[in-house]
């Protein structure tokens, strides 16, 4: 057997719809959905854009790379790279004496050319 529903006392319905109305004026603007305009907030600077670059190294020189970054706190692979070269370009700019100029040339692929002498 179901019990059965019961009537809603009116006198009870109406004491919850005037608290309802008091619940109502006192909530805040913001949360009856009004929003104040709110002043532009300074966009956060953009992330660096990375490119994908591919090389062929030595497994000896891959896996002591990742040695170095396993045991490393704080440091990846892609950071240990970046660095590394960083700091190698910069060296090569120090011999040359200035830095590299722009230019849409590709460099050659393949080993590079030693020539013998005699």
């Amino acid at each position: 057997m179901t019990p059965k529903a019961q009537k809603p006392d009116p006198k009870a319905a109406a004491s919850w719809i005037t608290k309802g109305r008091a619940e109502l004026q006192a909530q805040t603007p913001a949360q009856r959905g009004f929003k104040e305009p709110v002043a532009e907030t300074p966009a956060k600077p953009a992330k660096a854009k990375r490119e994908r670059f591919t090389v062929n190294l030595s497994p000896d020189l891959i896996e002591w790379a990742r040695r170095a970054v396993v045991f490393t706190p704080g440091q990846s692979l892609t950071g240990l790279m970046e660095e590394a070269l960083t700091r190698e370009l910069e060296r090569l700019e120090k011999k040359q004496g200035a830095p590299y100029p722009e230019t849409t040339a590709t460099p050659k692929k393949g080993r590079p050319v030693t020539l013998k002498n005699g």
